[in-house]
C-alpha cells in the first residue's frame, strides 16, 4: 500500500468517526426532547404569571379565547373575560383549575407509538385532516408569544369492578412540538366546555348575576371568588318584601307582605279572596332560581331586543334597597333580559357595589323562557281559579203527585 492511499484511508476514517460522534450525540438529542421520564413534569418552571391568554381549540377549529383585562377604561378591573362572548367576565374558578391541571401534569406512561396512535388516542392538531382529533390548548403572554401548547386526547377509562362501570382514570396527551404520546392522570374536564360555560355566575341566581367579583390575576390560585367576597352586598331574596310588575308605566300586580315570615298577598285585592299560593312560590322559586344562559350582543338596538317598552319587574327587600328587572322580546328559547340595583331611603350603594353597577348593568343576558316566564304572570293566574260546577244536560225534575 503506498503513502499516499495510506494517508487517504486515514482521513475516510477520522471523517467517519466524525459523523458516527455526530450522529450518535443527534440521537441523543432527540430522544430527550421526545421522551419524559416516568414521574416528571411535562412543562418545567412553567411560569403561570406570564400567561395573559387562553385558546381551547376545539377538533372541529371552533375557538374559544380567555383574555386577562387588567386595564380598561369604562369601568373597574374585569380580570379575565370570554372574548367570544363581547369580553363579559369569565369564570376564573375554572380556569384557576385549568391552570392547576397543566401545572401538575406529570408522566405517569410514555405510550409506544404505532401507526395508528395518534387516531386512536385522537391526538393530531385541530388543524389537520384527520378525523380523529385533539383539544388543543394554547397560553400566550402580553405580546401575544405562545408559552406553552397542548394537545389533549381521549381519556384513559378502567373497570371498577365494585360499581361494575368504567370509570375515567388519566387522559393522552402530546405536546405539539414532540412526537411521543404521555399518558398522564389530570382529567381536563373543562375541555369539553362551550364558550357559555366558562362565564363567570351563569349557575347562580339572580342576586349574583348582579354582583360579580373579578380579580386582574391569576396567581392567587389558592383562593376562589366566593373566598374573595368580603361580604354579600345583595340580600337574600328570601327577604322580598315587594314584587311589583308593571307594562306601559302600568302597575299589572304588587304581591306585598310586611314581614319575612308572611305570606304574600296581592295588592288592592280583598282578603276573602284566595289566591293561587302554587303560582305566588313559582315567581318567588324563579326569582331565586334565575339563571342566565348567554350574554346578548351589546350593539344590538333596543327594539331588537324588546328593552325600548319592556316588561319592568321591581324587587323590594326589607333592608331598603330595590332590584330591577327589565325584561324584553323572546330570541330562540330565551329572554332579553337587563338588571339593576337601586337604593331607596338612607341606603347608599358602595364604591364597589356603585363600580360592578357601572360595569355589569350593561349587559343584556339570555335566560331561558322556562325561568323568566313565571314572572310575567298575569293578575288572573295569581287569583284561585274557582272549578265551575258543571250541570248536566237533560236532567227533568219529577212531578210532584
Amino acid at each position: 500500500m503506498s503513502k499516499k492511499l495510506f494517508i487517504i484511508f486515514i482521513i475516510l476514517a477520522i471523517v467517519l468517526s466524525i459523523l458516527s460522534l455526530s450522529l450518535i450525540k443527534q440521537t441523543k438529542t432527540s430522544y430527550t426532547q421526545h421522551e419524559h421520564s416516568i414521574g416528571t413534569s411535562v412543562f418545567k418552571n412553567i411560569k403561570i404569571n406570564e400567561i395573559e391568554t387562553v385558546k381551547i381549540i376545539k377538533s372541529d377549529s371552533t375557538t374559544i379565547t380567555l383574555n386577562e383585562r387588567s386595564n380598561i377604561k369604562d369601568g373597574p378591573s374585569t380580570g379575565w373575560t370570554v372574548q367570544n362572548l363581547y369580553d363579559y367576565p369569565a369564570d376564573t374558578n375554572k380556569l384557576s383549575e385549568l391552570l392547576q391541571e397543566v401545572i401538575n401534569l406529570k408522566v405517569i406512561q410514555n405510550v409506544r407509538l404505532s401507526p395508528h396512535a395518534y387516531s386512536e388516542l385522537n391526538l393530531w392538531p385541530p388543524g389537520s385532516k384527520a378525523k380523529n382529533k385533539a383539544v388543543e390548548i394554547q397560553f400566550y403572554n402580553i405580546k401575544d408569544e405562545l408559552l406553552y401548547s397542548l394537545l389533549i386526547g381521549k381519556k384513559r377509562l378502567d373497570m371498577n369492578f365494585k360499581n361494575q362501570e368504567q370509570v375515567a382514570v388519566g387522559r393522552y396527551i402530546r405536546l405539539p412540538s414532540q412526537k411521543n404520546i404521555i399518558l398522564t392522570d389530570e382529567l381536563f374536564n373543562y375541555t369539553n366546555f362551550n364558550a357559555n360555560d366558562w362565564l363567570y355566575g351563569r349557575g347562580i341566581s339572580i342576586n349574583d348575576i348582579l354582583q360579580p367579583i373579578h380579580y386582574s390575576k391569576l396567581d392567587r390560585k389558592t383562593k376562589t371568588q366566593a373566598e374573595q367576597t368580603a361580604s354579600s352586598i345583595i340580600d337574600s331574596l328570601a327577604y322580598i318584601e315587594k314584587i311589583e310588575l308593571s307594562k306601559n308605566s302600568s302597575t299589572e300586580w304588587i304581591l306585598t307582605r310586611n314581614t319575612a315570615d308572611e305570606d304574600f298577598i296581592l295588592k288592592d285585592t280583598p282578603e276573602y279572596i284566595i289566591l293561587n299560593k302554587q303560582k305566588i312560590e313559582a315567581i318567588v322559586n324563579s326569582l331565586n332560581n334565575l339563571k342566565f344562559n348567554s350574554v346578548a350582543d351589546p350593539k344590538l338596538s333596543s327594539f331588537k331586543t324588546g328593552l325600548d317598552s319592556p316588561v319592568n319587574l321591581t324587587i323590594s327587600t326589607f333592608s331598603g334597597f330595590k332590584y330591577g328587572l327589565r325584561i324584553g322580546k323572546i330570541a330562540k328559547n330565551n329572554r332579553y333580559v337587563k338588571c339593576k340595583i337601586i337604593s331607596t331611603g338612607n341606603n347608599i350603594l358602595t364604591k364597589k357595589q356603585l363600580d360592578q353597577q357601572k360595569l355589569f348593568s350593561k349587559w343584556v343576558y339570555l335566560i331561558n323562557i322556562n325561568r323568566i316566564d313565571p314572572l310575567l304572570s298575569s293578575k288572573g293566574s295569581i287569583l284561585k281559579q274557582e272549578k265551575k260546577k258543571r250541570t248536566p244536560n237533560n236532567i227533568y225534575s219529577r212531578p210532584i203527585s
